[in-house]
This record gives structure tokens, C-alpha cells and sequence, in this order.
């Protein structure tokens, strides 16, 4: 008799302005999933009604699946949600009531660094970091503060992925438009220091032999920052491995290892990091990272020889372990 696949939801979409992408890296995840060990569910999450297919729903009462005819109860949740509810730990926190192992970061690391100002204190004095202001809800700079701000910035939302909602200031004058347009994804906008330099991606995985850090990818934007389009509409040029020395690459998979072991790290991560002056500044931590055929990290996998189906199957692997 055949053993009983592992029954693993597919928790997708979510209600952020990165639902789309989160769409298409579950469509690679549930791609190479092992179909002879796992019987994938995809689960497509928005506010009203978590459902599977055309007749499925995840019962939030019961923490199973539901059709008409049959009740299915979930063995593990692989999530690839890009923002809310997950990226921001809120789903973490219903699975761990109901007891349902997960593959993603846990409540505490997710909650911490989807806010990136909360980030960058929690690992202050760890890794070199650039300068930033954070402005809560209606909270404005003062004329002192504006008077000290050194052009060019970046303005974004505090919390809020996928480059939405950031512009690139190089003067006084368009510091307010920057800031409402950053508003409009979230009430806590971060003003953070320019800093020039080339910009590299580090990618992790907790591997059955510990963590595994990636070849690193450097970005080089067509556009003047790597923003949404530079991310999902190709606009950018993205080399994997990184030409970098061996002293230097090094060090970033050492701040990469860091900050990881900091945040009490879990399954696929991706930090980002600008060199400049030979020393790397941390930018930010991406806990559910893009996984489509195009984005970085199975770019990076299929660099160090890694086939698909194992990157994607370490972090169930993992969490089922720990269940």
C-alpha cells in the first residue's frame, strides 16, 4: 500500500498591492512540488474568503478545507503571500493557534521586519546601515529637521514591499508629493539617506545541512533605483553569480548569516544590501521573497546547482521536522 501524501495548502494572494506577484510564485512553487510525496492545495487568501478551487474554502473554525462532499485537514501551509497577511506575521500567528506547522518566518521575526525602521534598530551596531527618519501617522518633519536632510533621499512606505510607493527625492521641493505618494500605501513613511553605490541580493535557505547562503545577484536598475518595474517588468539587468571578489563576498554572506541568525530566521529569505566604499550597507530583509521563474532567488538556486524542486522543498522539509 501507498504511503499517505504529505496534505500541504498553498496560501497565496493575499490583499496587498503584491497579491499579483505572490499569484505568480505560487503557480512556480506548486510547480515543483513533489506530486509523489505531496498533495498541494492552492489557497487563494483575501479578506472575505480563503478559497480553493471553484468549490473549496479553508474553514477558519474548523482550520481545515472544506467542500460539499469532504473536509480535508492540512498536514503544513506553504505560504508565498508578498505583504499582508503574511509578510507581516498575521498569519503565522493564526497557524500557531491551530497548530499548523508553516514555512515561512514566525510571528515575531515577520512582525519585526515588515516594519523596516524597527529592522534597522533591532540591528543596529550588527551591520552597516544608512541613516533614517521615520515619520508615524500625522507626523510631519519640522523646519529643522527638513533644513538637516542631506539630497538625494529615498522616500517609502515604512511597511510595504515591491518597491510600491518609493520615489527617489533630490530636492526640498518634491519631498511633500514623495511623501503622500508613499502615504498612500501606508500612514508610517520612511525618509532613509541615499547612498550611491552597486546593489546586491543575498539569498538563504535553511538546508538539511544548515543554512545555505546563495550566490549573490547584483542589480543594476535601467531606471535610476530598482522599483516594481525594475523588478517584475524585466527593467533592470540582474547578474548571477555577482562579479565581486572573494574578500567581498564573503563579507556580505557574513552580515547575510548575521542578520538571518538575528532575526531568528526561518525557511527562504532574501537580504539586500548597496556596496559602497568597500563595505556593505544593509537595505532591507525580504521574509517571503518573490519565487517566480524570474525573480532572484531561483536565480540564485539554479546558480549554486540547486535544483527547483529542492529549494522549494527544504523550507516544508523544515517546518515539518519541527511540527
Amino acid at each position: 500500500m501507498a504511503e499517505t501524501k504529505i496534505k500541504v495548502g498553498l496560501f497565496t494572494g493575499g490583499y496587498s498591492a503584491e497579491r499579483s506577484v505572490a499569484l505568480q510564485s505560487a503557480a512556480y512553487i506548486e510547480r515543483n512540488l513533489n506530486s509523489d510525496c505531496v498533495e498541494g492545495y492552492i489557497i487563494d487568501v483575501k479578506r472575505d474568503r480563503w478559497s480553493c478551487g471553484k468549490d473549496g474554502y479553508f474553514d477558519l473554525n474548523q482550520g481545515a478545507l472544506v467542500w460539499p462532499d469532504r473536509i480535508v485537514k492540512l498536514d503544513a501551509a506553504y505560504v508565498m503571500i508578498h505583504g499582508a497577511p503574511a509578510e507581516d506575521g498575521l498569519l503565522q500567528g493564526y497557524f500557531d493557534m491551530i497548530q499548523l506547522p508553516y514555512t515561512c518566518c514566525s510571528v515575531f521575526s515577520s512582525a519585526l521586519t515588515f516594519d523596516k525602521q524597527a529592522t534597522k534598530q533591532f540591528l543596529q551596531g550588527l551591520v552597516p546601515m544608512a541613516a533614517s527618519r521615520c515619520l508615524r501617522a500625522n507626523e510631519s518633519l519640522t523646519a529643522a529637521e527638513q533644513a538637516d536632510l542631506t539630497f538625494p533621499v529615498f522616500v517609502k512606505p515604512n511597511k510595504q514591499g515591491s518597491s510600491f510607493g518609493i520615489s527617489k527625492v533630490k530636492s526640498l521641493a518634491e519631498l511633500t508629493a514623495a511623501i503622500e505618494k508613499a502615504r498612500a500605501f501606508d500612514d508610517e513613511v520612511l525618509i532613509e539617506q541615499f547612498i550611491s553605490g552597486r546593489e546586491f541580493s543575498c539569498g538563504m535557505v535553511n538546508s538539511p545541512d544548515g543554512l545555505r547562503v546563495l550566490p549573490l545577484t547584483e542589480i543594476i536598475p535601467h531606471n535610476e533605483f530598482f522599483d516594481f518595474a525594475a523588478k517584475y517588468e524585466r527593467e533592470s539587468e540582474e547578474v548571477t553569480p555577482a562579479d565581486l571578489s572573494p574578500e567581498l563576498t564573503e563579507k556580505v554572506k557574513n552580515y547575510s548569516r548575521k542578520i538571518y541568525n538575528a532575526l531568528q530566521c526561518k525557511g527562504l529569505v532574501r537580504a539586500d544590501f548597496i556596496l559602497q566604499s568597500g563595505d556593505f550597507y544593509f537595505l532591507e530583509l525580504n521574509t517571503i521573497p518573490g519565487m517566480s521563474e524570474t525573480s532572484i532567488v531561483p536565480q540564485q538556486a539554479e546558480a549554486a546547482g540547486i535544483p527547483p524542486a529542492d529549494i522549494v522543498w527544504w523550507p516544508l522539509e523544515n517546518c515539518l521536522l519541527k511540527k
